[in-house]
């Protein structure tokens, strides 16, 4: 009776030591989609585009802050900046891991589109920068077919693999009134509504399939780590950059 009641412990122990090593690889296991962050808000840009030249789209996803956006995104704040909640674009508190879970893909998603924007606007046609998101006619006598062959007639991985990363630009140099009083305030303020240290905007200059493109990029500071941001952001919208052409602007063909 007595080596049976061993036995009955040793199997409840080694039942428990087996859930629990499965827990923690469980959790070990749990997907983290950004890295461990950069050096610089350059180095962030820098890693980006080499990762954009590879076409790897998640190690694009790994140069911005995603886990970490989510985890100090201050929803009061940003009400406060908007004033108003935006339910249908905005984030939802981290009440739950369910919550969190949700606001993650969020993030992710928004990322994501802004990507697949810049993507048409480095690898698609003219007409596709110019519509900036508007549709694209088929006009009459054209095929379906001939305009979609018109739209994406360059090798998208030949460009993309292609790009040569310029010299960075200071933003004061392309945007005149960066440093004004107005937009430092409304810098810093988005900033503390992300709970972040700092937003820094960085203006890069590339070259795509033989055309100058610039690219511009916020970035975010968090406890000293420097990630992506947005492709579409403050660095953007400085120099009208429609939301359709993600904070790359083609240079006008002469």
């Amino acid at each position: 009776m007595k080596m049976l009641r061993n036995i009955v412990l040793r199997t409840l122990i080694m039942t428990m030591i087996l859930i629990n090593v499965m827990s923690e690889r469980s959790f070990a296991s749990e997907e983290i989609i950004e890295g461990s962050g950069y050096a610089s808000a350059e180095d962030a840009v820098t890693a980006y585009l080499k990762a954009l030249q590879e076409n790897d789209i998640e190690q694009m996803l790994a140069t911005f802050a995603v886990e970490t956006f989510v985890d100090n995104y201050d929803i009061a704040k940003n009400v406060d900046y908007f004033r108003a909640f935006l339910p249908t674009i905005g984030y939802i508190p981290n009440i739950s891991k369910y919550s969190r879970e949700l606001n993650i893909e969020q993030r992710r998603s928004d990322l994501t589109s802004q990507i697949r924007k810049q993507y048409l606007t480095l690898t698609g046609s003219e007409t596709v920068f110019d519509k900036a998101g508007k549709p694209i006619p088929l006009e009459e006598g054209v095929t379906a077919q001939d305009l979609l062959n018109d739209i994406f007639a360059t090798d998208d991985q030949e460009t993309l693999n292609n790009i040569e990363i310029g010299e960075f630009v200071a933003p004061e140099t392309v945007f005149k009134n960066y440093y004004d009083e107005v937009n430092q305030n409304n810098i810093a303020k988005r900033a503390d509504s992300y709970g972040a240290e700092e937003i820094k905007v960085v203006y890069i200059w590339l070259l795509v399939g033989g055309t100058d493109c610039l690219m511009c990029m916020d970035t975010v500071c968090y406890s000293g780590a420097w990630y992506n941001l947005a492709l579409q952001g403050f660095g953007a919208s400085f120099l009208g950059v429609t939301v359709d052409n993600a904070g790359t602007l083609v240079a006008p063909t002469p």
